[in-house]
């Protein structure tokens, strides 16, 4: 039996064809827009007397736009094998298809995936399936936090893009193929969600095919997320030959051919550059939760006259005094207080806090909420203003007219941030004040805060008694007090602190006073600060005896690498009464050259800065 075996790259016997379609959906009332080029690359034929045997290998790169604002890109390569007996008049043709798919949603997200799908065509009978797998994670569509009635709220939106599959298969529809041919299809798709509840669908598809220019469909599909929805769409292809294109003949030269109206079913050849039927749409799904993140009561002194006042959102207190004696206040709830009339009112007093309790004051913007002015929080001219507890957090509020501003001890988990601390020291008391003693720990963080114009120091921290206290000192400006941040230790005590990033000026007395006592130990990693103008020393440290102080201002044990601006200070730059070196190099001193008056005692303090880091 002859055998005859043929192939072509580009081949003419399957011309390209550059198809451009529109489907719409009624219910959702949306419209898709597209272009879908069928690029065949190679053509193997190894035909004999009765029947041939073809291969055909092609591109299929695809672009889908919507009104509801969403593109998506498909890029795709298949392979089809035509199997024709010419006795029989029947065949069949298999093929195979790998495409990449992304998607921009209608939530603003790209996702994409990667598709999978084979088919067999015949006269007679057409069964295809389809396989989808995202490559993109779930995405997040929106995330941020509002205020509830009686919690702090975190709204998050995700969206994922959806693995599944499809299968349909269909028949001829008797009689009317004769003249015009004409496809039912029926099948199934279900894709699977993380998110939601798995879509589970049918999809009824009619094809009519007038002429190898045009096909029109209609479809229906109905699944359990979806509900029913009708499909009505249709493409025009126009057929172009790439290898005329390459050689600059008319690669159109025969596109009246494919207007013409055809009686009948195609033969299985033209099939063979028919589109290929898959999803139009990567499938996604999104879902929305609110998830409380604290409990809050909330305080407003603007709110007078109120008198379903119960500490909501909607009926905040009028007065501090209110909010501790909220039921929900043993809870370790976040107080809320509002800047309200811009005045003490309401807000004067001496509080004193339980475990787990945050002051959030309007003055702080965190998490996009708040940050319109600070709540005045008075002292009424005697006694702390805050007493701390367990686990406290101080936040945007003005803390003032106390004998200490805010003070703690024998606790820890203390934060102390984006305040403003002033006026503070009635009989000489500091902004900030925390003790230790015993055997007790405390941890702290002081940052973000202005400690202002206290009579007495702006920050003290006193450890004794064999106790230890960890303190974070960072980005405060920390002016016009006693001492900008005094340390004291004693009795086998042990204090660290680190200081960084802060301005200490304009203190009434020291910058930085350091004192050890006793057996105590005391660490102190300074760097990066700017600790100038003040009244008397910018650093003084002090040693009374037996005790083990480590003082890093830069290149010492502790890791600073210095970069501090100390200069202009009425004292000496670094006063060191102990018979220790003090490591200060990479420092700016206010010149390029200091002279060694700025200094007490042994400083090592070469090499320096030439110029101010700060």
């Amino acid at each position: 039996m002859p055998v005859c075996f043929s192939q072509q790259f580009l081949p003419s016997e399957y011309p390209g064809q550059a198809r451009m379609g529109l489907r719409h959906g009624k219910n959702n009332n949306e419209t898709w827009v597209y272009t879908d080029f069928f690029i065949p690359i190679y053509n193997y034929d190894s035909s004999i007397t009765f029947g041939s045997n073809e291969w055909l290998l092609f591109l299929n790169p695809k672009l889908v736009l919507s009104d509801g604002s969403t593109d998506e890109e498909n890029f795709g390569a298949g392979l089809r094998y035509l199997c024709a007996d010419v006795l029989l008049e029947d065949g069949f043709i298999l093929g195979a298809n790998f495409y990449y798919d992304s998607k921009y949603s209608k939530n603003g997200l790209r996702h994409s995936q990667l598709g999978l799908g084979a088919e067999f065509l015949s006269k007679n009978f057409d069964l295809r399936y389809n396989y989808y797998k995202p490559t993109t994670e779930k995405k997040v569509v929106c995330d941020y936090y509002e205020l509830g009635e009686t919690s702090l709220n975190e709204y998050l939106k995700v969206e994922e893009a959806l693995p599944g599959y499809d299968i349909e298969a269909g028949i001829p529809v008797p009689i009317l193929t004769h003249f015009i041919e004409t496809w039912a299809y029926g099948g199934i798709y279900r894709y699977t969600s993380d998110l939601r509840d798995d879509v589970d669908g049918t999809r009824w598809r009619l094809e009519i095919n007038p002429a190898p220019a045009f096909a029109f469909t209609l479809e229906i599909n109905d699944d359990n997320v979806s509900g029913k929805d009708t499909f009505v769409g249709g493409h025009v292809s126009l057929r172009f030959d790439i290898a005329d294109m390459l050689y600059r003949r008319n690669p159109f030269e025969d596109w009246q051919e494919a207007f013409r109206f055809r009686r009948g079913p195609r033969e299985l050849t033209e099939r063979m550059t028919e589109p290929v039927v898959r999803d139009i749409d990567i499938w996604t799904a999104d879902k929305a939760e609110v998830k409380k993140i604290k409990d809050m009561i909330y305080v407003d002194n603007a709110n007078d006259g109120d008198v379903l006042e119960n500490g909501t959102l909607s009926h905040p207190h009028n007065t501090l005094a209110e909010a501790f004696t909220n039921a929900s206040y043993s809870n370790g709830v976040w107080i809320y207080v509002k800047r309200g009339d811009g005045t003490a009112t309401g807000y004067t007093g001496n509080f004193t806090l339980s475990d787990n309790v945050v002051i959030w004051g309007q003055g702080y913007r965190y998490l996009d909420i708040g940050g319109e002015g600070y709540p005045v929080i008075d002292g009424g001219g005697a006694g702390n203003v805050l007493t701390l507890a367990n686990n406290n957090t101080i936040m945007g509020v003005q803390v003032q007219n106390g004998k200490t501003g805010i003070y703690g001890k024998n606790i820890t988990g203390v934060e102390i941030k984006n305040n403003v601390i002033s006026d503070n020291g009635v009989g000489f008391g500091p902004g900030i004040d925390l003790r230790t003693d015993g055997a007790n720990t405390m941890s702290a963080r002081i940052t973000d805060n202005t400690i202002a114009s206290n009579n007495g120091n702006g920050i003290t921290f006193n450890s004794d008694d064999t106790s230890t206290l960890t303190a974070t000192i960072s980005s405060n400006i920390i002016s016009s007090n006693s001492a900008g941040i005094y340390h004291w230790s004693g009795t086998s005590s042990k204090m660290s602190t680190t200081i960084s990033g802060n301005n200490i000026s304009n203190n009434t007395s020291v910058g930085i006073y350091l004192q050890s006592n006793s057996y105590s130990t005391l660490d102190c990693f300074i760097s990066r600060n700017t600790i100038s103008s003040n009244s008397s020393d910018g650093v003084y440290i002090d040693d009374v005896g037996f005790s083990v102080l480590t003082l890093d201002l830069g290149n010492g044990t502790l890791g600073s690498g210095g970069y501090n601006s100390i200069y202009s200070n009425s004292g000496k730059d670094v006063d060191n009464k102990t018979s220790l070196t003090i490591q200060a190099e990479n420092n700016w001193w206010g010149s390029a050259k200091p002279t060694a008056t700025r200094f007490t005692g042994s400083v090592d303090y070469d090499p320096l800065l030439e110029s101010n880091p700060n």
